[in-house]
């Protein structure tokens, strides 16, 4: 089941691997650290449309990141993934956002383009990301799942150069 986070939780220690996601702009946040609680917010993460919001955010951090809509300061990992899905079509988009590094990338699956829906990137100027942004959404999953496991970008898909809409 899906909870809002505790005070408890605040404290899990540094060596424990935490997803949070970060839905409707951020304003819902969710955390999870069993296998359990993993997979049933990856579901939810590819099941929820983001049609009409921003895209959804996914950590994978040793705690708990929050968001400016959350109580006291807002604290990201340095490097995470924002998520668009569209589940009444079968596709979805990432963003890896490296933010040391600079980096911005989106996925990459050339394959097919026109069939393919426009996923918003941003809501407050609607902004989309390219077609080829967005492989099938079984390969978002499984992308999703790898994350959470390694923290570290997803190799089971391909990227291309991505800009960063805030």
């Amino acid at each position: 089941m899906l909870h809002e986070i505790s005070a408890q939780q605040r404290e899990i220690s540094d060596t424990a691997t935490v997803l949070t996601v970060m839905f409707d702009q951020y304003r819902r946040s969710h955390h999870a650290c069993t296998a359990e609680e993993i997979a049933t917010l990856l579901d939810h993460v590819v099941t929820e449309s983001t049609e009409g919001n921003r895209t959804t955010l996914v950590t994978a951090w040793t705690r708990p990141a929050h968001s400016h809509h959350d109580d006291g300061q807002p604290e990201y990992p340095p490097a995470y993934l924002r998520v668009a899905v569209d589940p009444d079509t079968g596709w979805g988009a990432m963003t890896w956002i490296e933010l040391t590094a600079g980096e911005v990338l989106d996925t990459f699956d050339p394959a097919e383009l026109e069939d393919r829906p426009a996923l918003v990137f941003a809501a407050d100027e609607p902004s989309y990301l390219p077609n080829s942004a967005s492989p099938p959404l079984e390969r978002i999953r499984h992308a999703l799942c790898e994350y959470a496991e390694t923290g570290t970008r997803p190799t089971t898909v391909r990227w291309q150069q991505g800009y960063l809409v805030l």
